[in-house]
């Protein structure tokens, strides 16, 4: 009885957070940065292709959506949920602080896109609870040396669900002082330096996903001491160019398919193979 009377309470309690949730549905770019915050639910119109650099390179227009603009890494501390329109070195990324609870859907044929080689597509610090799910992003121009797609600092629970993360930016997910990601029927590919890098980053699980023709480093790159807990499941490795596992921390791969010539494997001796298969 009273393993049942928790059971209700924690239902309900359930049902009131889905309550505070809610949802808004943009089809422009102007639309989509106003409604971002926590506790709410963003869907992306059909067909509808989000280049947030129309808004975030003009101060003016960051004013009629209420995003400030701040120097690459002058954010202010000490502050409640805010967005920001940060300079990178050839243009302006979206940075997200401080925001829980929130999730963007992309419709079908949606995309989010930003024109800066250097600026991450959707950049989150400091954010929990954070769900995107069926979304195309990716740059419009190729980039080096920084820029990548989905950038994580300091975040929790992360959850990215059948995304295409695509190149020109140079990872697909940086993820620093990170607790529990999970990447599910996601795939990242043609990304100019590699396909992630998680640094103190645990509790991470790729799922399903496809990691394809991206290049030239270290792809899979996993260091520091609080980089544990990290697994691959049924994920496939192909067309990659590199060393592919740059490894500092202990992985775990069951049933994936590699296809990468053996000699530029990197530093397989992290791994913990259950019924992988490894072919040139």
């Amino acid at each position: 009885m009273k393993k049942l009377l928790t059971l209700l309470l924690l239902a309900v309690g359930m049902t009131a957070a889905a309550g505070t949730m809610k949802t808004i549905t943009v089809d422009n770019e102007a639309d989509f940065l106003r409604a971002l915050g926590g506790n709410r639910i963003i869907k992306i119109a059909d067909n509808t292709r989000l280049n947030l650099s129309t808004i975030l390179e003009y101060e003016d227009l960051c004013l009629d959506v209420q995003i400030p603009f701040v120097d690459y890494g002058e954010i202010p501390t000490g502050i409640k949920e805010m967005l920001f329109s940060e300079n990178r070195f050839d243009g302006r990324q979206l940075t997200m602080k401080n925001i829980a609870n929130l999730t963007i859907v992309g419709g079908e044929g949606s995309e989010i896109v930003v024109e800066p080689r250097y600026a991450n597509v959707l950049n989150f610090l400091n954010c929990k609870n954070i769900t995107l799910r069926n979304l195309t992003v990716g740059h419009t121009d190729e980039g080096y040396c920084e820029g990548g797609v989905i950038y994580l600092e300091n975040c929790e629970n992360i959850k990215i669900d059948g995304c295409d993360l695509y190149g020109c930016g140079t990872m697909g997910i940086e993820s620093y002082n990170t607790h529990e990601l999970r990447c599910v029927r996601t795939t990242i590919r043609d990304c100019s330096y590699g396909i992630m890098t998680l640094v103190n980053t645990n509790n991470a699980f790729f799922i399903d996903s496809r990691f394809v023709r991206c290049r030239e480093f270290g792809l899979v790159e996993i260091r520091g001491e609080q980089s544990y807990n990290i697994d691959f499941r049924r994920c496939y490795f192909a067309d990659n160019q590199g060393q592919l596992f740059a490894l500092g921390a202990r992985i775990g791969m069951e049933k994936c398919e590699i296809h990468h010539p053996e000699a530029n494997l990197g530093t397989t001796e992290f791994i913990m193979d259950k019924d992988c298969t490894w072919e040139e």
